[in-house]
């Protein structure tokens, strides 16, 4: 009786051993692959339908290697395969109601098993077999290879126990998918549970919505974003406080765009965009005042076309003045060539730029408050002179009264600016602010008389100034100025903001959409502009050519650095405004 004991307990140490081996004994015959009937264990019993139980299928594909999906060809009864032969696990259930965890698999024979995944999920060995891989709720797959003991065997079983939960039970959240595997390939499809929008839709279904196009459109809208942003709404659960501080902090998006969350805030424009439509679209369903503005704004894309092809200006094409105008232009001076003790938009710095070998002073143009065109680059005149006083206050004897700091030298208006380049052969860029009728008059007139088409170029930062501008002579040279971030920054490299808040915000959305507009050269080519004036930092070879190949020239402001003067003069050939013109390289 005693031996027959220890007879038993040596069969289930040896059972227990076969088990749990180390697979360290392969054998090498080739042998075929039966597959056993799934056992399937239901969590939940009571939340069963009437409909039954579902049913499931574990097959074998002979590839492998598309872990996801095993779409290669199925083994068949009578293939056969080794042990170093690789083979992709695909578990399947027929049903959209219960979320599925496969757990104890083995392979061998049912008499005398050997596993290859284990109750929580996991495989045992990673060598075998990769842990299964989720592809939906009854969906899962894994790759390895067949472990093979038994010898002289025609036969060998695969077998899988399938646990089934209800997916409205929250125990659920647990089961499936197996979250403690060590096997970093086996948790690709995260958070499976929470991101899908079926589990609302079975267990918490919306009221009949028969008869109601409203209650139809709301739920299909309801369907659709949680379809759509599931994912992304179980990423907005797990970030923390700081995080959401940092994304809708609108001043860190522009000095620190590192610390904001910019998935997040896609996310939140996708989701107002797609609300907003539906929005709209529900509304209409019920006042005609939404139809007509939904119809229009529909059309508003086509309107704006026509627009442009209407009101364009054309370009000046072979026009002599025009070439002479940029092929004598090399570098010119920013408010002139100011340096030392010349003060900026001076007489005597208009004249630096051309003893220093520039051929062209760029000036600002002002107005007082009688009318009169006068040469200053700000507003209000306290910086260059000292005293606190805007030029749209003052006349211009006042205006000719001041001098600037620490010299006795006085600000020239427009006509003494003009008459003294003239004088000296001096091309001009004319700055503009501000356009009125008064100053297209003296530009005009100013062209016109001394003859000086080939001679100046007007531009200016708003378009409608240059617009006009061109309206009153279309013979005139007109340029349009622009840098990235002009609205938004009040620096050169776009990094002081220029507002705070939600006028910051607003200030970047327009910026992107002047980006757009101004590098594909859509508000140029409608100004009938002859030339784009973009700061440095826009400048490229790429842009140079799309100009060339819409007729227009490329100049750039303001370069200080000798290399990149070099690099705009010599390899780009676009001419460029500094702000110390004897410092350019010959």
């Amino acid at each position: 009786m005693t031996d027959m004991l220890l007879r038993i307990l040596f069969l289930l140490g040896t059972l227990f051993k076969i088990m749990r081996c180390e697979y360290s004994e392969l054998m090498n015959q080739k042998i075929g692959v039966r597959v056993e009937v799934l056992n399937l264990i239901y969590e939940n019993e009571t939340t069963i339908t009437s409909t039954g139980h579902p049913r499931c299928r574990l097959t074998l594909h002979k590839s492998g290697w598309d872990r996801d999906t095993c779409s290669s060809p199925q083994f068949k009864l009578n293939d056969t395969l080794s042990w170093s032969t690789r083979v992709c696990y695909k578990w399947v259930c027929d049903t959209n109601k219960y979320a599925m965890r496969v757990e104890s698999c083995w392979i061998g024979t049912p008499k005398m098993p050997v596993f290859i995944v284990r109750d929580d999920g996991c495989t045992i060995e990673k060598a075998i077999l990769t842990s299964p891989v989720y592809t939906s709720f009854n969906r899962a797959a894994a790759i390895g290879w067949m472990a093979v003991r038994q010898k002289n065997m025609k036969y060998m079983h695969v077998g899988c126990t399938i646990r089934l939960c209800h997916l409205c039970d929250p125990a659920c959240q647990e089961i499936t998918p197996p979250r403690t595997c060590n096997d970093s390939r086996a948790d690709d499809y995260e958070a499976m549970w929470n991101s899908s929008s079926r589990v609302r839709n079975l267990c918490f279904p919306a009221p009949s919505t028969t008869g109601n196009p409203a209650g139809t459109f709301y739920s299909v809208m309801v369907g659709t974003l949680l379809q759509l942003f599931g994912r992304d709404l179980l990423m907005l659960t797990r970030l923390t406080r700081e995080d959401l501080l940092d994304s809708f902090d609108l001043q860190k998006l522009v000095t620190q765009p590192h610390r904001v969350n910019m998935d997040l805030l896609t996310f939140i424009a996708w989701i107002g965009i797609v609300g907003f439509v539906y929005l709209l679209s529900l509304l209409a369903l019920k006042f005609t005042t939404i139809r007509v503005l939904i119809v229009t704004l529909a059309f508003l894309p086509i309107a704006l076309m026509l627009a442009f092809f209407i009101f364009r200006i054309p370009q000046l094409t072979n026009e002599a003045h025009k070439t002479a105008f940029f092929t004598t232009w090399k570098v010119g001076g920013h408010r002139g060539s100011a340096h030392g003790d010349i003060p900026e938009n001076s007489l005597e710095a208009f004249s630096a730029v051309k003893s220093e070998g520039g051929q062209l002073a760029e000036m600002d143009i002002q107005i007082t408050k009688d009318g009169v065109p006068v040469i200053c680059h700000d507003s209000n005149v306290a910086r260059v002179t000292g005293v606190d006083k805007d030029i749209s206050s003052m006349t211009v004897d006042e205006f000719r009264e001041l001098r600037y700091l620490g010299t006795n030298i006085s600000l020239p208006t427009f006509a003494e600016a003009v008459a003294h380049c003239v004088a000296n052969d001096i091309m001009m860029i004319w700055d503009v602010k501000n356009v009125d009728e008064s100053l297209l008059t003296q530009f005009v007139t100013q062209i016109r008389v001394n003859n000086i088409y080939s001679k100046v170029l007007v531009s200016g930062f708003n378009p409608i100034d240059v617009y006009l501008v061109k309206l009153a002579d279309p013979k005139i040279l007109t340029g349009f100025t622009w840098r990235s971030w002009e609205l938004s920054t009040t620096d050169e490299d776009a990094t002081i903001a220029r507002f705070t808040g939600a006028l910051n915000a607003l200030a970047n959305v327009l910026d992107i959409l002047a980006f757009g507009l101004a590098r594909s050269l859509i508000i140029p080519k409608f100004l009938g502009s002859d030339m784009i004036f973009y700061h440095v930092n826009d400048i490229s070879r790429y842009l140079k050519t799309d100009a060339a190949a819409n007729n227009i020239y490329l100049a750039g402001w303001t370069s200080n650095n000798a290399a990149e003067q070099v690099w705009l003069r010599d390899y780009l050939n676009v001419p460029f405004l500094t702000d110390d013109v004897s410092l350019v390289p010959q």
